[in-house]
């Protein structure tokens, strides 16, 4: 308990201010007044102490005063878990409500009453708080962390946060339950205008905000114009210096940052490299920068009392594997001057040097790899739900993209067996077994990528990225059941193509990727379902006629000719601002049409066309 001589009201300048009022017993003046030399007036009232919210319930309870009463119905707020829902000890769930609301509402920033009145927009809200809450403990179901940024801190002060940082974390949070998209249109709506009030500000809190801006224009299908805040968290990143470790960092020594501290410094790091890293893999249009994989340590697990406040994460892996896949499609947008330079070029191996120094960098029990190539066992199963633990999705990317990997590097030779001019019979021995290596690396991936695909929806929640990983498997089958020439189809394995089982494959995959068009990810997602419909009705249409069907066969068939591109539109309903840009994916589809005409929209395409023109 305070002091007895502690002025109950704050002196006059801070009341005329609307600031708190931090009392100095030993000079009998605020801190504020002290600072400004101003002088400091307390009303005559020096026997009466203050007390904080927690110490007046404990008073009144003692003095037998009615009490407050906080109406947490539930049908007026449905966010707050009952007490048979929440596994959190009771003491921690109060705590972190009580100190929520003893923290002040004004922020402790040193500035003067300019006499306007707050945007109700940026105010916050108890509705806003218990929405956040349930996203960070899943319900109440388990303690406040999350991988990106220390939740348990969050919720904590709350309210004492910037408007940028609440209504970001709102817009995900409203997202993430699967509430009303008008709901969290409405967030991001407000969050925008806290961009623009805080606009000039470089602070640890705006990093993380954008980086959660970002994050949810791409789980919107539109991270073309989540791009803008995506840039704005990493000009903040280099005048902030977060690009350098906690403890390299001398200039920091004066905060005394504790573990935890340090810790949120590093994934405010790794999290929009993240983002960028997986931006800069699917598409062309992202600018520019220089990642370090060595000047920031890898984020690491940490416990405070006990309580996880940060669990794995494995940010940096998929950084190294996302600007890889990124350096890539970067290499491979450009046809190479003939077949032969394409089947004896020396970056191909150079990329698969960078690819097995990844492998041996990542941890044996992240890898999810079947017994089989082809069957995913019962076995498989119970083992790879036992290697995912409390971080299934990133774990789930990670091995989807590696597969991926070694996919795109081998599928412009697998597109080779489409030439008349590379009929086995016309090549040497070196080169025939050059192609079938590549074929069978493309579909052992496709196998393995459709294989996690199917046991991701069967015990964990599926996500966003793997519609990338499932299109390049679809393509891969696509190709050898329509465009392989038969000559080659007689030398691949047969276990490797076995129409049942792809036909099988094919369905699942089309059908997760149709059942996130159906959650109305715009954007990224109705290219590839548009483009994967168009392969499943040809392989259909190749199966009824008992075999392949060329292209210039049926170039005049089907529906009018289509080029798939990416609708680029704004997130707060303006219909009229829509454009159409490249569409996300690893690949694309290297200038080949699907049945009908149907083109993939990408400043490469156009090249790798004129190239099986000339050599076809």
């Amino acid at each position: 308990m305070a002091q007895a001589s502690q002025p109950l009201r704050p002196c006059h300048q801070c009341r005329r201010d609307r600031k708190k009022c931090i009392w100095i017993p030993t000079s009998n003046v605020c801190e504020r007044c002290q600072k400004r030399s101003f002088e400091c007036v307390f009303d005559a009232n020096t026997n009466t102490t203050i007390y904080t919210n927690s110490q007046l319930w404990s008073y009144r309870q003692s003095q037998s005063l009615p009490k407050p009463q906080l109406d947490l119905n539930l049908q007026t707020h449905e966010y707050l878990p009952t007490p048979e829902q929440s596994e959190l000890p009771k003491s921690t769930l109060m705590t972190q409500t009580i100190e929520a609301f003893d923290a002040p509402l004004v922020d402790n920033q040193d500035w003067e009453y300019s006499g306007y009145l707050e945007d109700p927009d940026l105010m916050p809200t108890m509705d806003d708080y218990l929405l956040v809450y349930r996203w960070l403990t899943n319900d109440g179901r388990k303690p406040a962390n999350i991988q990106n940024m220390d939740a348990d801190h969050f919720l904590r002060t709350f309210f004492t946060q910037s408007a940028l940082s609440r209504l970001s974390a709102c817009a995900l949070a409203v997202d993430f339950l699967d509430t009303s998209d008008a709901t969290s249109f409405e967030y991001y709506r407000r969050a925008r205008k806290a961009v623009i009030r805080e606009s000039g500000i470089v602070s640890f809190e705006n990093v993380l905000s954008m980086y959660r801006l970002y994050q949810f224009a791409s789980w919107k299908g539109q991270p073309l114009i989540g791009m803008q805040f995506l840039k704005l968290a990493f000009d903040m990143i280099k005048e902030l210096r977060l690009d350098v470790d906690p403890d390299d960092s001398p200039w920091l020594q004066h905060l005394q940052l504790t573990e935890r501290q340090k810790e949120e410094r590093r994934r405010a790091y790794w999290s929009p490299c993240f983002m960028w890293s997986q931006a800069y893999a699917l598409s062309f249009d992202v600018f520019e920068i220089e990642i370090c994989m060595d000047s920031v340590r890898p984020p690491k697990v940490v416990f405070d009392n006990g309580t996880l406040i940060f669990d794995r994460s494995n940010f940096h892996l998929l950084c190294k594997l996302n600007t890889l896949l990124g350096k890539a499609k970067r290499y491979l947008s450009t046809p190479p001057p003939s077949i032969t330079e394409l089947l004896r070029n020396e970056s191909r191996p150079q990329f698969y040097n960078l690819l097995n120094s990844f492998y041996e960098y990542v941890p044996p029990e992240l890898l999810l790899i079947t017994e089989a190539t082809v069957t995913l066992k019962a076995s498989d199963i119970e083992r790879f739900l036992g290697q995912l633990g409390q971080n299934p999705v990133s774990i789930m990317v990670l091995n989807l993209f590696s597969h991926t990997a070694r996919s795109i590097l081998e599928r412009p030779i697998l597109f080779l067996t489409n030439l008349a001019s590379c009929m086995p019979m016309y090549l040497n021995t070196h080169d025939t077994n050059i192609i079938l290596s590549s074929v069978r690396e493309c579909l052992s991936s496709a196998h393995r990528i459709v294989n996690l695909i199917q046991f991701c929806l069967s015990t964990k929640p599926s996500n966003l990225q793997d519609a990338f990983a499932a299109f390049e498997a679809i393509t891969v089958f696509w190709f050898v059941k329509c465009r392989m020439r038969p000559a080659w189809r007689a030398l691949v394995d047969p276990s490797l193509f076995q129409m049942d089982d792809v036909k099988r494959k094919v369905d699942i995959v089309q059908e997760f990727v149709l059942e996130y068009e159906k959650r109305g990810v715009a954007g990224m997602i109705p290219p590839i379902a548009r483009c994967i419909e168009a392969m499943v009705r040809e392989m259909q249409r190749a199966e009824g006629v008992g075999g392949i069907l060329l292209q210039e066969q049926d170039k005049n068939e089907g529906p009018e000719p289509l080029e798939l591109g990416m609708q680029v539109m704004s997130l707060i309903g303006q219909e009229s601002e829509v454009d159409v840009k490249e569409p996300y994916v690893f690949l694309g589809l290297l200038g080949l049409e699907v049945s009908g005409g149907v083109r993939w929209k990408c400043r490469s395409e156009e090249g790798w066309r004129l190239f099986w023109k000339v050599y076809g």
